[in-house]
């Protein structure tokens, strides 16, 4: 059974604490409101024809989504109060990342704030997918080796856009991005939609942007999950720094 990816955010699982990706199996009701791998494949990686309610937003957009978020949305929405509360360093954060973001339309904005914890004390901030366009050759390179190439070369850099979002009570971040691969010996290949996110307790997050912690050690530190072309689940995993 293939997977559908909701490309909400890493969203957590409450029961067992941790960021996991929403699927929806092909026999869901909400299937028409997501976006699947193999239209990604087709449209976005080959021809870039997406419909408009499946296309990821540009990050200088996001400001005007939040607008209507905060207009029309109900406030009793978990995301409202915080949403309105750091409005200031969302923008800053979105301004830094430069990117395409994907997300489920019905959040409006590509982001949310979870709770977790046995009293809902650990809040997180986290960011929808971002899109690249990198491809990586899946005849040299390995799921986790592709994955640990995008965490390295898409996500570590984006990290410094956080440190302008200061808060006592946002204790993680997460952050993630969809890419593709290909075997490039087999001119048949198409391209392979493929995930990776990280979350960073906040306290690391600012080490690691303020220049205290060591690349090595900083990854060594905080979870990543990924889904490659051939699994069905999210899995964690631990990347090396070459």
């Amino acid at each position: 059974m293939h997977g559908f990816c909701t490309f909400v955010a890493l969203t957590l699982d409450h029961n067992k604490t941790v960021y996991c990706i929403n699927y929806l199996n092909h026999k869901n009701d909400y299937v028409n409101r997501v976006v699947d791998f193999k239209t990604l494949d087709q449209d976005i990686i080959k021809e870039k024809n997406w419909e408009k309610e499946n296309a990821p937003i540009k990050s200088d957009d996001v400001s005007e989504k939040i607008d209507s978020f905060l207009l029309a949305i109900n406030k009793n929405h978990k995301s409202y109060p915080l949403t309105k509360k750091y409005r200031k360093q969302i923008d800053t954060v979105f301004m830094f990342l430069h990117g395409e973001f994907f997300y489920w339309k019905e959040d409006i904005v590509p982001f949310r704030f979870d709770s977790f914890g046995e009293k809902n004390e650990k809040k997180a901030f986290v960011v929808a997918p971002i899109f690249t366009n990198q491809c990586y050759n899946s005849f040299k390179l390995s799921a986790k080796e592709r994955a640990s190439k995008s965490v390295i070369d898409e996500l570590l850099p984006k990290l410094r856009a956080f440190k302008y979002f200061k808060s006592a009570e946002i204790k993680y971040i997460g952050l993630s991005c969809v890419y593709s691969c290909k075997d490039f010996t087999d001119d048949k290949a198409g391209n392979k939609i493929e995930f990776v996110g990280i979350v960073i307790p906040v306290n690391l997050l600012k080490k690691y942007v303020s220049g205290n912690i060591t690349k090595e050690d900083f990854v060594n530190q905080i979870d990543i999950y990924s889904k490659d072309k051939d699994s069905i689940d999210l899995v964690k995993i631990k990347i090396n720094i070459q």
